[in-house]
Order: structure tokens, then C-alpha cells, then sequence
């Protein structure tokens, strides 16, 4: 239908893990790594027909999902000494670069992605 149309927004949600290798999750980098190509490659092609293609990469969201392991006391503090912002991020951290991306104002962004991590990335 965008393609039809010649106006589209597409955004993917990956993970740092498509950067970052980690032990005992080659599974899990993989595929975020397969997504971050999956968007460059979807950018090029649908970038003459008006859609734009881009992704959201969070770092370490606490959510309902990983709720439990972060109970753990030393894991969850492991986890908030490699943020540099010294906090986990929340989902609501995530909406405003989706918002960004969905936006007209983003109309000459394709193929990019915007990490949500508290810093991560740049150690």
C-alpha cells in the first residue's frame, strides 16, 4: 500500500545487540543485526517511491519482559554501570524517536537509526 500511494514511514525496533556481541546470545544479535541490515537495504529500495525506512535501537528498557531477572540486585546494578547516564531506560524513552521518525518532519531521513541507550553505544 505505500509503495501504491508513494508515502510511507517504516520503522524497525532492534536492539545495541545489533553492535554488540555478547556470550550465549548469538541468536539474539543475529537477528538484531539482520534487522538493522534489513532496514539500510528496505531504505534504498523504497526511497524512490516516497517511503522512508529507519530504526529505533534501545539499549537496556526495563519492561515487563525482563522484570524478573532485573529483581536481581547485582545484576540490575551491572547492568546500570555500563550506561553512562547511570539509569536503565523505560518505554517511555523509546516513543519520541518513533514519534520523530513517523513525522513529516522526517521526511528526508531514510536508512538510519536512532540508539536509545543512555550512552551505551559511545564507550
Amino acid at each position: 500500500m505505500m509503495v501504491r500511494r508513494n508515502y510511507g514511514r517504516i520503522i524497525n525496533i532492534s536492539s545495541i545487540s545489533q553492535y554488540r556481541a555478547a556470550e550465549n546470545r548469538a541468536h539474539y544479535c543475529t537477528s538484531k543485526g539482520a534487522i538493522g541490515m534489513l532496514t539500510r537495504c528496505m531504505a534504498l529500495e523504497l526511497a524512490p517511491r516516497g517511503v522512508t525506512v529507519n530504526s529505533v535501537i534501545p539499549g537496556s528498557i526495563h519492561t515487563d519482559l525482563n522484570r524478573d531477572v532485573l529483581a536481581n540486585e547485582r545484576y540490575y546494578a551491572g547492568c546500570v554501570q555500563r550506561i553512562p547516564m547511570g539509569r536503565l531506560g523505560c518505554s517511555q524513552d523509546v516513543v519520541p524517536p518513533v514519534l520523530m521518525f513517523a513525522s513529516e518532519e522526517a521526511g528526508y531521513i531514510t536508512g538510519t537509526a536512532v540508539a536509545v541507550d543512555g550512552g551505551a553505544l559511545a564507550q
